[in-house]
């Protein structure tokens, strides 16, 4: 796959399957962002490495452009930013509902309300919270935005109702089972394209990862034996100096062994008390193990992240907004986090 096209630059990385990576790129080519923002990402690049994680890179005029809207929210649109805010938090417990009985009549319908979901309860909070300060100014704002922070919804709407209703309308098209939607990318499954799934499943199962490009609408994918090439030609080599360094979340000195957490399904996860949580980011999924950990280092994250705010609340040590710390830690390795000065040592490596 050409990757030339486009200034590209990473945004963030999630666990996602190639379903739920096209439908995630949807969030911000849709109409409901504009509506929001004021502003689409028109183009993108997501690589699936390591599996089940997905890497997703923007053009960097389009990133710009997206991060400043949301800003201006804060800045310039209180009233709007407010408005927006607590409407997100009325479709939560809309999700709520969605979760305990799936009441949506058609795929297109529970995408729609998916989307401004994701755009409302996760995206908006996310992106407006790292331009607020924790200010009398911003209090009424920068508590609307913790409240959201605190719960996510969108994963278990794609589990417990999207996917049930994308299956159900591609059952008599030939699908098996649930898990072959995954497989699918959204503008397949909405216009019924005749895809050979079989390969597709048959390519992850001999370890290759796919590679999601979308064009203004217009996608490709490709399985590929090793996506890194891919990456280094984008991020360049990272390379471990012993040294990590990052934002202070929430300060305190304390070693311990890493523990690589790349995905939400914990239950059959190893993770001792006092092991160090690395992640992308964290979300309430991984609670069982935050409450465990005897710290957290994520890649991403702001004032309002979700690790900002449970590690204060919890005064557990913390350090966000690494951007290499997954690429750079190993299972294993044991490691010094000094969270008071945002600096991260290893120790011994595994």
């Amino acid at each position: 796959m050409d990757i030339k096209d486009k200034n590209w630059e990473l945004y963030i990385a999630r666990p996602f399957t190639l379903f739920g990576t096209s439908l995630w790129h949807e969030w911000y080519l849709s109409k409901q962002c504009r509506q929001i923002a004021g502003a689409n990402v028109k183009n993108c690049l997501m690589v699936e490495y390591p599996k089940g994680m997905v890497r997703y890179y923007r053009d960097k005029n389009e990133q710009k452009k997206l991060f400043l809207t949301f800003s201006n929210l804060v800045l310039k649109k209180r009233s709007k930013l407010e408005r927006l805010l607590k409407k997100g938090l009325a479709l939560n417990e809309r999700a709520i509902l969605a979760i305990k009985k799936n009441d949506f009549k058609n795929f297109k319908s529970a995408v729609d309300f998916l989307i401004e979901l994701s755009l409302l309860c996760t995206v908006l909070p996310f992106r407006s919270g790292d331009a607020l300060t924790e200010t009398a100014k911003d209090r009424k704002i920068f508590n609307l935005v913790k409240k959201l922070r605190m719960v996510s919804y969108y994963e278990r709407v794609i589990n417990k109702v999207v996917i049930p209703l994308a299956f159900k309308e591609l059952k008599l098209a030939g699908l098996k089972n649930k898990e072959e939607v995954n497989f699918l990318t959204l503008n397949e499954i909405l216009s019924k394209k005749n895809i050979n799934l079989q390969k597709r499943i048959s390519d992850s199962n001999k370890g290759k990862f796919f590679v999601y490009k979308n064009l203004n609408g217009v996608e490709k994918v490709d399985w590929v034996k090793d996506p890194t090439k891919i990456i280094k030609k984008i991020e360049g080599n990272t390379k471990s100096v012993g040294i990590i360094k990052g934002n202070v979340a929430c300060g305190g000195l304390v070693r311990g062994i890493v523990r690589l957490i790349i995905t939400n399904e914990i239950k059959s996860l190893t993770f001792n008390k006092g092991d160090i949580l690395v992640s992308t980011s964290t979300s309430p999924e991984l609670m069982p193990l935050i409450r465990k950990c005897g710290a957290i280092i994520t890649d991403e994250g702001g004032l309002t992240c979700h690790a900002a705010i449970i590690s204060r609340e919890l005064k557990i040590p913390c350090v966000i907004g690494t951007k290499t710390a997954t690429q750079i830690l190993k299972n294993g390795d044991e490691v010094e986090v000094d969270a008071d000065n945002g600096i991260i040592k290893i120790i011994k490596e595994k």
